[in-house]
């Protein structure tokens, strides 16, 4: 399982990855998909909100469907 600092080293990445294409891509998301389905209780939704909320509003179906299942995943792994 990953650790905490690591998880949180890829977040930070990812985010540059936005910030440098100046949009949210579908590389991304899939990134985040990952970290949501292993560790969903290590991710910190308000650093990745701005984007999911990008995505779920894009005319783009592959990141809307991207983001919805991230937004699944965190929301059942902090369920329990």
């Amino acid at each position: 399982m990953l650790g905490p600092e690591l998880v949180q080293n890829i977040v930070t990445l990812t985010i540059k990855i936005f910030q440098d294409a100046q949009e949210t891509t579908e590389n991304g998301l899939f990134i985040l998909l990952g970290l949501a389905q292993g560790c969903p209780e290590k991710l910190q939704v308000n650093q990745i909100g701005a984007y999911l909320k990008h995505a779920l509003e894009s005319k783009q179906t592959v990141l809307a469907r991207h983001a919805c299942g991230i937004i699944s995943d965190l929301s059942y792994g902090q369920a329990d």
